[in-house]
């Protein structure tokens, strides 16, 4: 197996061209290195992404956040600015392994990886998010309900990685929630993932509901 760590997105994008199926991406591994150690993965060419600065920053506007790819859980589940803004993805963040695994996990490889159990997907789809990629080729952008084919299937290209999530802000009449049942409290995998949206009219009474799950079917859904 051949490896090699990118520093720079046109780098890694050059890479992905010239390997294509044979490649393999690897950011914070917490996914990738237990599949290859079980055997699950064999990769010809491992492509290292941890040093793309681009891929790290974020943006915001008054009605949405646009996450980096490499965003880590652990800095979403401890941005007080994202708990208000988007508090079920922080809550959902926070449950993700330990925090070890929170602290290198990176909320487009939960994205990417697409098991069926992922908890950062819920709250994802309740906030309407879009998943950007990239490749030599081009750019494009995708509802992350259509991105998920299935356990361990999405709609990437061979050519093509993730390069930022955006995501619906909670509005200002509006609530949401994670909720997670799993055989234990902490550093486990969702039995039953819950995330719940409502929005709220001048009433009071609920104008909008948005509910998605995890760990029911062979792929999250709202």
């Amino acid at each position: 197996m051949r490896f090699h760590s990118a520093e720079t997105l046109p780098e890694a994008l050059d890479l992905l061209a010239e390997h294509g199926d044979e490649a393999h991406l690897l950011a914070g591994g917490s996914d990738v290195m237990v599949q290859y150690q079980r055997g699950e993965l064999d990769p010809a060419f491992l492509l290292h992404l941890e040093r793309i600065d681009a891929l790290r920053s974020s943006s915001h506007d008054n009605r949405r956040i646009g996450l980096g790819a490499l965003v880590t859980h652990r800095s979403l589940g401890s941005n007080a600015e994202l708990a208000r803004s988007l508090p079920a993805l922080a809550e959902a963040c926070r449950t993700v392994g330990g925090w070890q695994t929170q602290e290198v996990g990176t909320i487009a490889g939960n994205v990417a990886n697409a098991s069926p159990a992922a908890d950062t997907v819920p709250p994802l789809l309740v906030a309407d998010a879009v998943v950007h990629l990239a490749s030599t080729g081009g750019r494009r952008s995708q509802p992350i309900g259509d991105f998920l084919l299935g356990r361990r299937q999405t709609t990437r290209q061979p050519d093509e990685l993730i390069t930022s999530i955006d995501v619906e802000r909670v509005g200002e009449r509006s609530g949401e929630v994670y909720l997670k049942v799993g055989p234990r409290s902490a550093m486990e995998v969702a039995l039953v993932g819950l995330a719940v949206r409502l929005e709220f009219g001048d009433d009071d009474q609920v104008a909008d509901a948005r509910v998605a799950v995890c760990s029911v079917a062979p792929v999250p859904f709202r």
